[in-house]
């Protein structure tokens, strides 16, 4: 989404009026992305959740886990942490659909298709839910919640790595 411009003529207000109008635009991007990623954030993917379930359109909701960043970030670098997220990140917009970040390491993908190639890989972790109608976008994210969860705990038997300690 981008802010929109100014109407023409605003740009005849004085300096300091013009500056606080360039910071406003500045605030209300950084309020709507994120920062690293430049995708839309978890109030948005709320939003346009609500708004699917709501209207009945079929989608596809994907929650995606990315398998390995605090490793990353720990062994190696905060940088080259950033550098696997857009990685992926870059693979995930290209499967078309809108993604968004929820925080961290977790995204969501919404398409409008009904099934993408999307599953789970060494990179990341996918938990899927499919249109239904009638059930609230709670029931969506719960149900892709609960499938993530299950690939998630799979990933850790099939690397050896037990997550409780």
């Amino acid at each position: 989404m981008k802010v929109p411009d100014l109407p023409p003529g605003l740009y005849d207000v004085p300096g300091p009026v013009l500056k606080y109008i360039e910071y406003l635009k500045t605030m209300i991007k950084k309020y709507k992305y994120d920062d690293l990623t430049h995708l839309p954030v978890r109030r948005d993917f709320r939003k346009a959740l609500d708004e699917y379930a709501k209207n009945n359109n079929p989608f596809t909701l994907y929650l995606i886990d990315l398998n390995g960043l605090k490793t990353i970030n720990d062994n190696l670098s905060y940088e080259d942490g950033d550098k696997f997220l857009l990685k992926v990140v870059n693979e995930l917009s290209e499967r078309g659909g809108t993604l968004f970040r929820l925080g961290g390491d977790e995204f969501t993908l919404i398409s409008e298709r009904e099934e993408l190639p999307l599953i789970s890989t060494e990179e990341y972790c996918v938990g899927r839910s499919g249109f239904e109608e009638s059930k609230s976008a709670k029931e969506y994210f719960k149900a892709a919640e609960k499938h993530l969860k299950q690939e998630k705990l799979r990933f850790y038997e099939e690397q050896g790595i037990c997550r409780r300690k």
